[in-house]
C-alpha cells in the first residue's frame, strides 16, 4: 500500500486562490481609465473644450465608469437625428470619440490589466 502524501502548504496555497478568486471580478487597473480617458478628451470636439474637460473616471462595482459630464455628451457622441429646436432643427452627426479612444488604445489598457493581473497571482505564495 502507499504512502499518504502530504502537502506542505496546501491551505495557503488554497487561501491564496480563493483570495485571488474574489478580486478578479473587481479588476480594474486606475491606468487603464486613465489611458483611455486621455485618448478621450484628444478625440472629443473642442469648440471651447468643456466637453473634454467633463471626462471622469470614477471606481464602479466591477471595474470603471469613463464617463463625460457634459449634458451634450451624449448627444455628440451618439449623434441626434433631425428633429425641431427652439433655435432651428437640430441634427447632430455621430461622433464616438469615447468607443474610438477604447478601439485606439486597446493595447495599452490591456497591458494594464495584464500587469495587475500579473500582479495579483504573484501573491500568491506556492504558485
Amino acid at each position: 500500500m502507499a504512502e499518504p502524501v502530504q502537502v506542505i502548504g496546501l491551505q495557503q496555497l488554497q487561501s491564496d486562490l480563493h483570495r485571488l478568486a474574489s478580486q478578479l471580478p473587481d479588476l480594474a487597473p486606475p491606468e487603464a481609465g486613465a489611458i483611455i480617458g486621455a485618448a478621450a478628451q484628444q478625440r472629443a470636439p473642442k469648440r471651447t473644450g468643456r466637453l473634454a474637460a467633463s471626462f471622469a473616471v470614477t471606481p464602479a462595482p466591477g471595474g470603471q465608469l469613463l464617463s463625460f459630464g457634459a449634458v451634450y455628451a451624449g448627444p455628440v457622441h451618439f449623434g441626434v437625428g433631425p428633429r425641431p429646436g427652439l433655435r432651428g432643427p437640430h441634427n447632430i452627426r455621430r461622433n464616438p470619440y469615447l468607443f474610438g479612444a477604447i478601439d485606439d488604445t486597446q493595447p495599452a489598457w490591456l497591458d494594464a490589466y495584464s500587469d495587475e493581473l500579473q500582479r495579483l497571482v504573484d501573491q500568491v505564495k506556492g504558485a
